[in-house]
């Protein structure tokens, strides 16, 4: 076998994994959707045009990734459930050791992952998209 198909035969095989434990991730709010499909993605556009194109004409990327993919932003709700998701997890770790750094990190973490989510990743708003939309056509 050659490296390249090697290569492309553990991409199709982590873009699986992650496409599973994101499908999971809808059921347990502890696993994160979004991100998982989004490696799942990244995955499949280095294995298989067919599973890429399997995947993005797929409910679960039309539903989890097509407008963060188009618009580069997400919905509030989005935002609030995949850091009340990242704080709860990292939450867990500080509430079970007693040990300092582990707390200091995980707080440092979080601290990271909201100043992402506040002032990097921008927000769509449906509804002001939509009443845009509509003044466009009245006038």
């Amino acid at each position: 076998m050659k490296k390249y198909q090697i290569k492309k035969i553990l991409f199709l095989g982590l873009g699986i994994l992650a496409l599973v434990i994101g499908i999971v991730g809808i059921f347990l709010p502890i696993l994160p959707t979004t991100p998982l499909f989004l490696l799942a993605l990244y995955a499949f556009t280095n294995s298989s045009d067919r599973m890429t194109n399997w995947f993005k004409n797929s409910k679960l990327y039309k539903k989890y990734l097509e407008d963060y993919r188009k618009k580069k932003a997400l919905t509030i709700k989005q935002k609030l459930t995949i850091l009340l998701t990242v704080g709860i997890v990292m939450l867990i770790p500080c509430l079970i050791t007693n040990n300092l750094h582990v707390k200091i990190a995980m707080s440092i973490v979080f601290i990271f992952h909201v100043y992402l989510f506040v002032f990097r990743i921008k927000t769509y708003r449906p509804e002001t998209q939509f009443r845009r939309k509509e003044l466009e056509e009245e006038s």
